[in-house]
């Protein structure tokens, strides 16, 4: 312990060392650092914006084909379906049961070369892993068209098949708005 000091001693405090201001260099230093990092940022904010402006309308075009296709195949498989339904209904003979589902089935088997297509367009565009909702929509799109695709194979196979329960999950396949 120190002793206490005497009546005409000066009193001297005991301090760690003084602290020191940020010297020029430093300071320069942050500020390059600073200046780099928002830099950086406003790039990726650049390019994520302008990789969106590719990915947004390539999936849109993919939803528009997807959508399309599958509504005129099952419109058309519907028509043909709802043509044949009453004959079907009526018990007619084996033979002519065949020729009508034969009829169905030929009816419907062109429109499977409309959703492969759609399918191989949407299967094409490239979305980054980022961009979730314009993922999740291609997603979407491509699993009702492979629905779709299970749905006309067996129609195609067999006429009678478009008359089994079916649904199709769309999902978010859906024109996705901008971001």
């Amino acid at each position: 312990m120190a002793s206490p000091p005497t009546p005409g001693e000066p009193e001297t405090l005991e301090q760690g060392r003084t602290p020191r201001a940020p010297s020029r260099r430093r300071r320069l230093v942050f500020i390059c650092l600073v200046a780099a990092l928002l830099l950086a940022a406003a790039t990726g904010v650049g390019l994520d914006h302008r990789v969106r402006q590719r990915e947004g309308p390539a999936v849109a075009r993919c939803v528009e084909d997807a959508t399309t296709s599958v509504a005129f195949a099952n419109r058309r498989s519907d028509a043909i379906s709802g043509y044949v339904r009453p004959a079907l209904e009526t018990g007619p003979p084996a033979s002519l049961r065949r020729r009508l589902e034969g009829l169905v089935s030929t009816t419907v088997a062109p429109v499977l070369h409309d959703v492969r297509r759609a399918r191989a367009g949407c299967a094409r565009v490239q979305v980054r892993a980022f961009h979730d909702r314009l993922r999740t929509t291609r997603a979407d799109c491509l699993r009702l068209l492979e629905e779709d695709l299970a749905f006309l194979r067996a129609v195609s196979a067999a006429g009678v098949r478009a008359f089994d329960a079916r649904s199709l999950h769309a999902g978010t396949c859906v024109v996705p708005e901008p971001s």
